[in-house]
């Protein structure tokens, strides 16, 4: 299949807020040097813990933020160099689902006014808009008597597919869906995610799907990168990422899934303490109950291990895992 995006070593900084006139300025690194890709009709699962640099990757490659370094093609163009229609057209190709529909909804617009405000900024015809906007309503599961009615009068899984509508509107070729059921009932969600998947088959689309929830990351997506202090650690198709984790952060976020009930505590996960005059490559060895001095001060590379599984991990040849073989049971 064609890769529709490219990203290449893709690195973004924040300056820090100084203490005082006089003091050195810092930085905060939220994505560190990172390189994914994306195929039609594909979904590329995103997962990690708060900070981890899931929604500044996703910042980048909406061109809401500019990367300090790398690169971001989509169609083989570089979005981060493009200008005027070129760039107008690039936005065109990548639309996002947020969090939370009810603010991400103009609360003063109807359903109709909502769907059709990225066809009328784009200049689509008027005859084709209403064509457009009818399709839309049949393919996301919304009646098309609700036009006229606003944002409040719907529940929060009903809001959540008019977001989805619109961000169909210009017939993306990928669309980024940054935590779009966190917000939703636990009953609600799987029907969002099965609408998603409905969406991709009939519509050949992409996804980008950013979440904490590793449950529904596995259902909906194709491959699943798994981010830490701004670094992806591990990348692999989602079933053998499941079956067989060779990064101990991997495994320490599916054991959190895995054994949910508070008492029950595995003794082997440690929080490392290691001397502070070190500088271990890897930004998890800290906390790693796998920590070796030798090798996890040694260079630390995102590499291959088995076929279109890779992992950013000095021990991982040693496939040494906390948990066992998940295969086992």
């Amino acid at each position: 299949m064609k890769k529709i995006l490219e990203i290449k070593n893709v690195s973004k900084k924040f300056a820090l807020r100084k203490d005082n006139f006089f003091s050195a300025r810092k930085f905060f690194t939220a994505v560190d040097n990172v390189s994914l890709s994306l195929k039609e009709n594909q979904t590329l699962g995103i997962v990690g813990e708060s900070g981890s640099g899931k929604t500044t990757l996703a910042k980048l490659i909406l061109d809401i933020e500019k990367p300090d370094s790398g690169e971001i093609l989509i169609d083989g163009k570089d979005i981060t160099r493009a200008k005027g229609k070129e760039l107008k057209e690039l936005r065109r190709q990548t639309q996002v689902i947020f969090q939370d529909p009810y603010s991400s909804l103009n609360p003063r617009m109807n359903v109709e006014n909502i769907i059709l405000e990225p066809l009328q900024i784009n200049k689509i015809i008027k005859q084709e808009q209403i064509k457009i906007l009818h399709s839309l309503l049949n393919s996301v599961g919304l009646p098309q008597n609700c036009l006229k009615k606003y944002p409040h009068e719907f529940s929060g899984g009903q809001r959540q597919r008019i977001a989805i509508a619109r961000a169909l509107a210009l017939k993306p070729k990928i669309i980024i869906a940054d935590e779009p059921i966190s917000s939703l009932d636990v009953s609600i969600q799987a029907q969002i995610l099965n609408l998603l998947k409905q969406i991709k088959d009939e519509m050949r689309v992409s996804y980008i799907f950013i979440s904490h929830d590793l449950s529904a990351v596995c259902h909906i997506s194709d491959k699943i990168a798994v981010m830490n202090k701004a670094a992806v650690v591990e990348l692999a198709p989602a079933e053998e990422l499941f079956k067989n984790p060779l990064h101990p952060y991997t495994q320490l976020l599916l054991n959190s899934v895995c054994d949910a009930d508070p008492e029950n505590k595995n003794d082997d996960i440690q929080i490392i303490q290691n001397d502070s005059n070190l500088s271990p490559s890897c930004a998890f060895a800290e906390r790693c109950p796998l920590y070796d001095q030798k090798h996890c001060l040694s260079e630390n590379n995102l590499s291959e291990v088995k076929k279109e599984h890779f992992v950013k991990c000095a021990l991982s040849s040693q496939k040494k895992a906390l948990y066992g073989d998940r295969n086992e049971n």
